[in-house]
């Protein structure tokens, strides 16, 4: 509906313009019709709030991909993963690329099959990721992802005031080069982060540790450290109500929020 006129005699008012996102068509239809106001501050915080949505039957260039990536802050290019060629941050998943040399198995599947928040060693950790698969295998492949707040809101409050103001360690997925000393070859880079971080534009808190690169807990001694961190890992990994399990289909894309 659009704006009643300020004055009876202007009747050429007009619908605000509010998809400044410039979407693949099909998206723009399923977000509208689910309600959702298409501007790109809108859908970074349904983002923020769901933690993560999904978005099937896109046809979705890179150059797409980058600039919708744009509206929420500044690209990460990644030192060691390939990119889109003249398109540094739009990186690419290539099974036959990673499989050279590797002999996957359910016991070593390698990738992501672990539970993890993406660069968790930076200053300023990962804000929202965009997976984009066009094609996918015809079995296997289901990704999950875990919602922070809902594991912090199974904690008791007890154990949220324990919890609460803790730092821990978080290290590196890989090694990586020091600039100032390569010769000292390739290190995993460690990085202090809160324990419980609160999201800055929904405010609430969420338990921020996974088990593939929480070190310690900063203060306690080893023993008290693991047992805590095992705890809180299988919050994240035992409870299903706090989960969901997406089975991937040819174009569909993922957004999600690590923080």
């Amino acid at each position: 509906m659009a704006p009643a006129p300020i004055v009876e005699s202007i009747v050429d008012t007009i619908e605000p313009k509010k998809d400044t996102l410039g979407l693949p068509e099909p998206a723009r239809q399923r977000l509208t019709k689910a309600g959702v106001d298409l501007s790109s501050d809108e859908l970074a915080l349904l983002i923020a709030e769901r933690s993560v949505i999904f978005l099937r039957d896109q046809e979705l260039t890179p150059q797409q991909q980058k600039e919708l990536g744009e509206w929420f802050g500044e690209v990460e290019v990644h030192p060691q993963v390939p990119q889109v060629p003249g398109l540094p941050g739009v990186t690419v998943i290539w099974p036959a690329l990673y499989a050279q040399g590797l002999a996957v198995n359910f016991r070593k599947p390698g990738g992501a099959s672990s539970w993890h928040t993406d660069l968790v060693h930076e200053r300023q950790p990962a804000g929202i990721t965009h997976l984009h698969n066009d094609t996918v295998p015809p079995v296997g492949g289901d990704t999950l992802w875990a919602s922070g707040y809902s594991a912090y809101e199974k904690l008791s409050p007890e154990f949220r005031k324990f919890i609460d103001g803790k730092q821990a360690v978080y290290r590196s997925a890989h090694p990586y080069l020091d600039r100032e000393n390569p010769n000292a070859g390739p290190q995993y880079i460690e990085r202090s982060h809160p324990l419980v971080r609160v999201h800055p534009a929904t405010g609430w808190k969420a338990l921020w540790v996974n088990r593939a690169m929480t070190v310690r807990i900063v203060g306690l001694d080893k023993a008290e450290s693991d047992l805590i961190l095992n705890y809180l890992y299988d919050v994240f990994e035992r409870n299903v109500d706090i989960q969901v399990r997406f089975k991937w289909t040819p174009g569909t894309s993922a957004l999600w929020d690590n923080r």
